[in-house]
């Protein structure tokens, strides 16, 4: 946002067509993705993938026209063409490889603008297009839906350009509704979260798309996102220990201001944790609603308020704490072979300060996906006592 008037004076002083194509792209994907890309997923999945398939298909397509006019291969005679690797005035002779018919086409296509511009336009704008490029690029983020099956149905019935037409705005209408099902199915709910959560609170709720879509930062269980799967590890023990256990030692240190339930949940909690959440001076319920996540049933949804918690953290022990473990969960200390004990922290960062700690004496951690995560202190205790293992939970503060 900074650089942005400047880029501007950059296109109009360089008029670089490349430039102005990524320019466009970012400009067209990024400040409005509601409008212009797949929308099946929330915004931050777009701004990240969406928009990078879009980057690399115009940095095939458009990039290698680039080259060819810099080249000036679009001037080339039949069978005679410059050199990429040499000098502008070395020629080489070859046939017509398919490589270089490639090449020299894109650029003839970049230089007629009005194609250029159709062409820009329509790949930026198309949720089509996207839907394509995504696809192709990241099948496992969209090829893994019920509203992919039934885009790909639709397409098998093109028969002609005005099928192609109907289909795609058919498509473009599914994309919508898909990207809203969650905010027409509770939109009581989104409303309440979005009136009453302020920018700092976090929430956490047994249908986590709930607050996901109103725009509260959400913990969210492992691999139930794309996003998430994608740039985190698989294994997260966050989501289920807070939800299970409402320690508040844990609330505190994340600022979790808002816990939800719907009723099915609710009832699979512990006695201790049933009481716990009753407590009204602690938990108030700010919000209850009849909510059916299927069509015929019906579920109570109630939301609570996290109120002060500094009684609680006086005269409550944790009964949690962090440890260093691996993407797939177990502790690094152990399968590294760095220590006979398992380091436990009372906070995220004492663990990933120690975390660096640890990279630095063996460069070799560097390169793994290490990640701090809670764990029930008593539960963890037991069953390494009962593994007969010599191998205990060392408090390190």
């Amino acid at each position: 946002m900074i650089l942005f008037p400047i880029i501007p004076i950059y296109l109009n002083k360089t008029k670089n067509t490349f430039a102005f194509l990524l320019f466009l792209s970012a400009d067209l994907t990024m400040p409005i993705p509601t409008l212009l890309d797949f929308k099946l997923n929330p915004v931050d999945f777009n701004r990240l993938f969406g928009f990078g398939n879009t980057m690399l298909i115009l940095l095939i397509t458009c990039g290698l026209g680039e080259i060819c006019i810099k080249s000036g291969l679009t001037q080339s005679s039949q069978g005679v063409y410059p050199s990429l690797t040499g000098p502008p005035s070395v020629y080489v002779r070859s046939g017509y490889t398919p490589l270089l018919t490639i090449l020299r086409k894109s650029g003839q296509f970049l230089r007629n603008k009005s194609l250029y511009l159709t062409y820009a336009t329509l790949f930026c704008l198309s949720p089509f297009s996207g839907f394509l490029v995504g696809a192709f690029i990241s099948p496992k983020l969209y090829l893994d839906n019920k509203y992919t099956e039934v885009a790909l149905n639709k397409l098998r019935n093109i028969h002609s350009p005005k099928d192609f037409f109907n289909i795609l705005a058919e498509i473009n209408n599914d994309s919508l509704q898909a990207k809203n099902t969650f905010n027409n199915k509770y939109k009581k709910e989104t409303l309440f979260f979005i009136t009453n959560g302020k920018p700092k609170d976090v929430a956490i709720s047994s249908i986590p798309a709930i607050p996901v879509y109103s725009g509260v930062y959400t913990l969210v269980p492992s691999m139930s996102w794309g996003l998430k799967g994608q740039l985190y590890s698989g294994f997260d023990n966050i989501y289920p220990t807070i939800i299970s256990t409402l320690d508040p030692h844990l609330l505190d240190e994340l600022n979790v201001k808002w816990i939800a339930y719907d009723e099915v949940s609710k009832e699979k909690l512990s006695m201790e944790t049933k009481m716990f959440l009753s407590n009204s001076n602690i938990f108030m319920l700010a919000y209850k609603n009849y909510i059916m996540p299927d069509q015929e049933k019906e579920l109570l949804y109630e939301i609570y308020h996290v109120e002060d918690l500094t009684a609680c953290l006086k005269n409550i022990p944790r009964m949690t704490g962090w440890i260093l473990v691996n993407k797939d969960g177990f502790p690094i200390e152990i399968t590294q072979k760095l220590y006979s004990n398992i380091s436990l922290f009372s906070s995220e960062s004492n663990a990933l300060q120690y975390l660096k700690k640890l990279q630095r004496q063996h460069q070799r951690l560097k390169n793994l996906l290490i990640t701090a995560q809670p764990i029930l202190i008593k539960t963890t205790k037991e069953q390494l006592a009962q593994s007969g293992l010599k191998i205990e939970l060392e408090e390190k503060g």
